[in-house]
């Protein structure tokens, strides 16, 4: 087990202060987004643009990479480098070739789109978020191009270039949103954002040099290796969409609703994605490539230790993450938000959204560990039915809540089918490899519980005590950093006290990171 944490401590220290930085930079783009143009009917129309490539082709992208690394890997240890590198190229040649027939069709069928996602769209919100798709819908290339180019350097266990994508990406969008924003209003940011995807992959093309690939114009869609892709894309690419579908059905349902409440639910949504894109990712990004070594040499102590370790990893990470999120709700998105055109009850939308998105944090942490499992073993039926399932709990409580409790409804619903589909998993996962550790896991578990909740009274208390003194933005932050800093130290400190194994993973990772910090 110390070998694959010692793996996980490697890779997590880079991919954490890259992701951890963007992130940054991310919630710079979010809230420079809702200075210049606030929640309305205009942002609802963007946000509806944005997802319909995601829609598109981002699930085929996401499917195409989670196969193809268990897929190389076992290509590279087995039939050897050049082999490995042979089924690259024809994994992104296959994949442009897709790509530019969605483009095709989603350019000639933006309207009917547009209508379908967002039945409440009607009039100029309609017509902007049709002519909007119609400038996003090229990004599908850039889509799917990243995704298999991060891919290959992830199963070569190069994390840098990967993590560092989101730099350029909100660069551009900010600077687009004050420079293009200012002229051309809502479409200066499509276009900003356009070129902040193309960006992405432009960064990790040098890396992908070193590793020795050399594009050549190369397709065989009878390859062996090709035709198991795409056996196995198939049910990814299901549970992928479902997925998508869960988060277009919310916007569906969102555009019936009063205005901003589509944007009330994305905006709390990047808050939500912060500890899943900074800790979450980087624990399951490091750990995959491990995970389907494992599988591809069928050393089953390896795999259910890289299991094991990540689902405690992410137990005593992220844990608190959540129950900070679920205390302090409110004053995060007035610090994160609350400026220019966003106001008071701008606040209030989101921060509502956010706290019933929050309560899924752990369910979705573990949810992603164990989809890692599945896919290194090459098994992608189970997480498909897996995610049918949590889409019709989605849809079920979407229409049992939406009513009573409006977009808030909303997100609670995507919190329950989350927490459906991580007990699920666990129990299909269980049943695949036999026991996975889940004693000790309970045990880990149970002592973070208990420190959580020692640290959100803390915060509960401190916020209380502090917010009267929160006379101006400013002053709001500088007392939620420190309510929160004084959080993080009751936690580790609980947590010390109470032995928590993980302390010693905490411990080794902060002085990787800091080791980098001091190096630069």
């Amino acid at each position: 087990m110390s070998s694959v944490r010692n793996t996980v401590i490697k890779a997590t220290g880079v991919i954490a202060i890259a992701s951890a930085l963007s992130k940054i930079l991310g919630f710079v783009r979010e809230m420079s987004i809702a200075y210049q143009f606030g929640s309305t009917w205009q942002t609802d129309a963007f946000n509806i643009a944005h997802s319909i490539p995601g829609l598109l082709f981002a699930a085929v992208a996401t499917a195409i990479r989670t196969v193809f690394i268990p897929v190389f890997t076992d290509v590279a240890t087995h039939k050897g480098k050049d082999k490995a590198m042979e089924l690259a190229n024809n994994v992104i040649n296959t994949t442009l070739l897709i790509s530019f027939i969605l483009i095709v069709a989603g350019e000639i069928f933006a309207g009917p789109l547009v209508r379908l996602f967002a039945r409440g769209f009607e009039g100029e919100t309609f017509d902007l978020a049709v002519s909007l798709t119609r400038v996003m819908i090229p990004t599908i290339v850039f889509l799917g191009l990243i995704g298999i180019v991060s891919g290959i350097l992830n199963a070569l266990q190069k994390f840098t270039a990967p993590a560092l994508v989101g730099f350029p990406y909100n660069i551009l969008i900010i600077a687009g949103i004050f420079t293009l924003g200012s002229y051309f209003g809502i479409y200066g940011l499509a276009i900003a954002t356009f070129l902040g995807i193309g960006s992405q992959l432009l960064i990790l093309l040098p890396s992908l040099k070193k590793t020795g690939f050399r594009y050549k114009f190369y397709i065989n869609l009878k390859s062996p290796e090709i035709v198991l892709i795409l056996e196995l894309m198939v049910p990814t690419l299901i549970s992928t969409a479902m997925g998508e579908i869960n988060v277009m059905v919310d916007k569906m349902l969102a555009s019936g609703l009063p205005e901003g409440s589509i944007s009330a639910l994305s905006y709390a949504n990047r808050l939500y994605a912060l500890p899943i894109g900074i800790v979450v990712s980087a624990v399951v990004t490091a750990i995959y490539p491990t995970m389907s070594q494992a599988a591809a040499t069928k050393n089953r102590q390896q795999f259910v230790s890289s299991v094991d370790s990540s689902i405690r990893i992410m137990s005593f990470l992220v844990l608190p993450m959540m129950i900070g999120l679920l205390v302090l709700t409110t004053p995060i998105v007035q610090v994160v938000y609350e400026r220019g055109a966003f106001g008071p009850s701008d606040s209030i939308q989101t921060a509502t959204a956010l706290f019933f998105y929050s309560l899924g944090l752990l369910a979705a942490s573990w949810r992603e560990v164990i989809n890692r499992g599945f896919w290194s073993m090459k098994n992608t039926l189970i997480p498909m039915f897996i995610s049918a399932g949590a889409v019709i709990t989605n849809i079920a409580f979407n229409f049992i809540l939406v009513g009573s409790m409006g977009h808030g409804g909303l997100a609670l619903a995507t919190t329950l089918s989350v927490i459906v589909a991580a007990g699920l998993g666990l129990i299909f996962l269980r049943k695949k490899t036999g026991p996975i550790g889940l004693r000790s896991v309970m045990k880990s578990l149970f002592k973070c519980i208990i420190a959580s909740l020692i640290m959100g009274i803390v915060a509960y208390f401190s916020w209380g005590f502090a917010s009267p003194f929160a006379t101006s933005r400013t002053i709001r932050a500088i007392l939620l950093f420190a309510v929160i800093g004084l959080s993080a130290i009751t936690y580790f400190g609980v947590c010390y006290l109470l032995k928590v194994e993980e302390m010693a993973f905490a411990g080794k990772l902060a002085k990787r990171i800091f080791g980098k910090f001091s190096k630069r």
